[in-house]
C-alpha cells in the first residue's frame, strides 16, 4: 500500500516546517479503503496513521471520517479506542468554543457534554456523560443528567427519550437527538437523523458498528 501511495504518506504531504498540517489531508478514496480493509497488516497502517497525525491528540470526527477509519478497522477494541479519542477531542474543541462564546454575550452557548453525548453512549459510558452534564448546572445540564439517569428499558422513559429526540432534532441539536433515539431503542430513527439531517453516512456506519459490539 505504501509503495503505491507514497505521496499520501510522505512527511512533506502533511507537514510544514516540521509541523503537521491536517488541512492538507484529503479524504481517503475507495481504493485506499479497500486496500486497508483487506490487508493483513492493518496494525501497521493504523500505527503509521497514529504517528503521522498524532491521532490520540488530534482525532476529531472530521479527521477520523477523512481517514475512513470506521469502514476499514476490523478490530472492535481498536475501533472503540478511536471513539474514545474522538470523545476527548470533541470535549476539548467544545471547551475552546465555549471560551469564544463567553466573550460574545456573557454566557457559553455550547455544551461540552452535548458535544460528547453520542460518543459516550456509543461506548456505553452513560454514567460518565451524566457526570459531565452535572457539571453544567448553570446551563440546565442537571435536567439533562436527570433524564439520562432514567431506566430506558421502562416504556415510559423510552417514549420520553424519543420525544426528547424529536424536539432536539427540530432544534438541530443532532448529536443529542441521535443519543436519545439510541436510548429509546429506535436505531432506525437514529440512523435516519444521521443520514438525512446530518448527511453523514460515515457516522451512520460507525454508529451501527459500535451498537453491534
Amino acid at each position: 500500500m505504501y509503495n503505491e501511495d507514497t505521496n499520501d504518506f510522505a512527511p512533506s504531504a502533511y507537514q510544514n516546517s516540521g509541523q503537521q498540517n491536517l488541512e492538507l489531508l484529503n479524504p481517503w478514496d475507495s481504493r485506499k479503503c479497500a486496500l486497508a480493509l483487506f490487508t493483513v497488516n492493518q496494525d501497521v497502517i493504523l500505527d503509521e496513521l497514529k504517528d503521522r497525525f498524532d491521532l490520540e491528540n488530534n482525532a476529531s470526527w472530521d479527521l477520523v471520517r477523512d481517514l475512513c477509519l470506521p469502514v476499514w478497522i476490523k478490530d472492535s477494541y481498536k475501533l472503540r479506542l478511536v471513539v474514545d479519542w474522538i470523545s476527548k477531542i470533541s470535549y476539548k474543541i467544545a471547551g475552546e468554543q465555549q471560551q469564544k462564546d463567553v466573550g460574545k454575550d456573557g454566557k457559553a452557548a455550547s455544551s461540552k457534554a452535548e458535544a460528547t453525548s453520542l460518543w459516550y453512549i456509543l461506548m456505553n459510558k452513560k454514567s460518565m456523560l451524566i457526570s459531565l452534564y452535572q457539571q453544567e448546572i448553570a446551563t440546565g445540564g442537571d435536567k439533562v443528567a436527570a433524564m439520562l439517569g432514567q431506566d430506558f428499558s421502562v416504556d415510559r422513559w423510552k417514549k420520553a427519550a424519543l420525544k426528547n429526540g424529536m424536539v432536539l432534532r427540530q432544534k438541530q441539536r443532532f448529536l443529542l437527538a441521535v443519543t436519545f433515539f439510541i436510548l429509546g431503542n429506535d436505531i432506525q430513527g437514529a440512523i435516519q437523523i444521521i443520514n438525512s439531517s446530518m448527511k453523514d453516512p460515515m457516522l451512520a456506519i460507525l454508529t451501527c458498528r459500535m451498537l453491534l459490539l
